[in-house]
C-alpha cells in the first residue's frame, strides 16, 4: 500500500468539502424528471431485496451523455471458474447497510472506448451516486477501519473486519478511504473528466485507460447489470464470446436473484466500438 493521506472529502468545485455521512440518500430532488431507475426494497421471507427496473432508453442516452459508472466485479478465477464472490459480498453490504461507501468504480467516456478491469458488474447512475474521488488512472483505494487500518466487508460476520478477517478483528468503518493517485490526474467532477481533450488522457491499444471514480452508492444508483466481451482480467486481457457472455450473465443473475438484487436489465459494453446495447 503506497497511500498518501486518508480522505473524508466530497470533490466540489476545486475545493475539499467534508462530508457528513448521515444513513441515507437524499435522491428525490429531480422531481417530475424522468428517472430510469425504479427501484424499490422490500422483504421476502423476512429477508431484504432489492428490485430494480430501468428504464432502457434513458440508460442509452445517459450513456451518451457521460452518466454512467461500472462497478465490475464478477469473472473468471486462477482456475477458471466463474466465480460470483464479489457481486455476493456487494449485495451483502448493500442489504445490510442500505448503501456501499467508498466503492471504485470506471467512468464509461462517451467518446472513446475504456479498458474494464472484470467483464461483469454492476451498471451505476453517476448522477445518483456521491463522488468521493476520481482519478484518471487507478488510485489504488483501500477502505479504511477507523482504526485506520485496511478493512472489508465481512458477508459471514455482516460487519467490517480488519486483516486477519474474524471476529477479533471487527472495526467500525464510517467511509474512510486511502488513495495513492500515483498515476494520471485528479480531477474535481465528471463535468471535468468529460471535458478533457482525449489526446490528455493515456490510451493503450487504442482504448482509454481505466479510471477510478470513488463513489458511495445505494439502490438508487443501480440500473442493472453490465457485461463486456473484452476486459482486463489479472492485469492481462482477455476476450469472451458472446454467447459465453450470455451464459455467464446468466449465472450471475441467478446468484444475484438468491442473494437479494433481482435487477430486470442487463447490458453489453463494446468498448471496441464504444458502444453500450440491451443484453
Amino acid at each position: 500500500m503506497h497511500a498518501i493521506g486518508v480522505t473524508e472529502s466530497n470533490l466540489v468545485g476545486s475545493a475539499y468539502q467534508s462530508v457528513e455521512y448521515i444513513g441515507s440518500f437524499n435522491l428525490d430532488s429531480n422531481t417530475g424528471v424522468k428517472t430510469p431507475n425504479l427501484g424499490t426494497v422490500k422483504k421476502i421471507d423476512g429477508k431484504p431485496v432489492i428490485n430494480v427496473k430501468s428504464d432502457e432508453e434513458s440508460v442509452l442516452e445517459k450513456f451518451s451523455n457521460g452518466q454512467l459508472l461500472a462497478k465490475m466485479l464478477c469473472d473468471y478465477n486462477r482456475k477458471q471458474e466463474f466465480t460470483t464472490e464479489r457481486l455476493i459480498d456487494e449485495i451483502s453490504e448493500l442489504n445490510c447497510k442500505g448503501n456501499v461507501r467508498a466503492s471504485s468504480t470506471t467512468f464509461l467516456d462517451p467518446r472513446l472506448g475504456i479498458e474494464l478491469y472484470r467483464h461483469m458488474g454492476l451498471l451505476l447512475d453517476a448522477e445518483k451516486c456521491n463522488i468521493r474521488h476520481i482519478n484518471t488512472a487507478d488510485a489504488s483505494t483501500e477502505r479504511l477501519g477507523d482504526n485506520n487500518e485496511e478493512c472489508k466487508w465481512n458477508r459471514k460476520l455482516r460487519t467490517y473486519t480488519c486483516h486477519p478477517h474474524n471476529k477479533e478483528n471487527e472495526v467500525n468503518f464510517s467511509g474512510k478511504f486511502t488513495t495513492d493517485d500515483l498515476y494520471g490526474t485528479k480531477i474535481e467532477s465528471i463535468e471535468h473528466l468529460r471535458q478533457i481533450p482525449l489526446e490528455n488522457l493515456e490510451k493503450y491499444d487504442g482504448l482509454l485507460v481505466m479510471n477510478e471514480v470513488v463513489v458511495d452508492y445505494d439502490q438508487n444508483s443501480i440500473l442493472g447489470f453490465i457485461a463486456t466481451t473484452d476486459a482486463v482480467v489479472r492485469w492481462k486481457k482477455k476476450h469472451l464470446s458472446l454467447n459465453s457472455i450470455k451464459e455467464d450473465c446468466n449465472t450471475m443473475q441467478l446468484e444475484a436473484n438468491k442473494h437479494g438484487l433481482i435487477l430486470s436489465n442487463s447490458f453489453l459494453y463494446n468498448p471496441i466500438i464504444n458502444k453500450l446495447s440491451c443484453l
